[in-house]
């Protein structure tokens, strides 16, 4: 092709139309790449799924993948090879952003490969996971406390958790100050963030975070999620 630019001469919008003719072909092949690496991790969740449901084969895949517990995360690094740490926080990444779709969005297995497109990707999908894990540490017992009373605060606290509805399965209000909104503004497309703030939660209003600070994470993507990255 290109000797074939160089031999026959072209007028410059000739050459920018060939340009333009070539990048509709690459979305193309782009989009039907990503929908057929959607489906074959629509199709490992599924078997991921069908293996958690047996304890047997449960931890008889375990063992021979070499994880303890999540079979999702097992099926991830199974069926890419994952063996570097960096293939590994990939497959991690899918194994969030699926069981993120399935058990708190409600999507079904079949529609997996549509969804992780219209949410945005792993990379998307994980971030949001991450977010709304519910794990969280307990706080530390002062010196001097009473342990007895700390221990039924905190059986309390989480009865009252308990009998709350779930807030934050809707749409959630992010309060920045203007410095931090600056300094969002000048991160880059998919930069990995880490966000220090309050949660608000006002009786019948919408959830609010007041941000406090925004961190961005060391060694993440600066750029939009690439997919290839999941073939290592």
């Amino acid at each position: 092709m290109s000797q074939e630019l160089v031999a026959t001469p072209h007028s410059y919008d000739e050459l920018l139309d060939r340009l333009d003719h070539i990048k509709e072909e690459y979305r193309r092949v782009d989009q039907r790449y990503r929908l057929a690496l959607y489906q074959m991790f629509a199709d490992a969740m599924k078997i991921a799924m069908a293996i958690e449901a047996d304890r047997e084969r449960k931890d008889q895949f375990l063992k021979s993948v070499g994880q303890k517990s999540d079979v999702v995360y097992a099926a991830m690094i199974f069926i890419t090879d994952a063996k570097s740490e960096e293939a590994r926080k990939k497959a991690s990444k899918a194994a969030r952003a699926l069981r993120y779709l399935v058990e708190q969005i409600g999507v079904s297995v079949d529609n997996i490969p549509e969804a992780l497109q219209e949410h945005g990707g792993i990379q998307k999908l994980a971030g949001l996971a991450a977010l709304n894990d519910p794990r969280r540490k307990s706080p530390p017992i002062a010196p001097g406390s009473n342990t007895a009373e700390q221990g039924e605060a905190d059986r309390s606290d989480a009865r009252h958790r308990k009998g709350q509805k779930g807030v934050f399965d809707r749409q959630v209000q992010v309060g920045l100050p203007p410095k931090l909104r600056a300094k969002l503004d000048r991160l880059a497309d998919s930069t990995e963030i880490k966000i220090i703030g309050l949660v608000r939660v006002p009786t019948g209003e919408r959830p609010t975070i007041e941000v406090r600070q925004i961190t961005a994470l060391s060694g993440s993507g600066e750029h939009e999620e690439d997919e290839d990255d999941w073939g290592e």
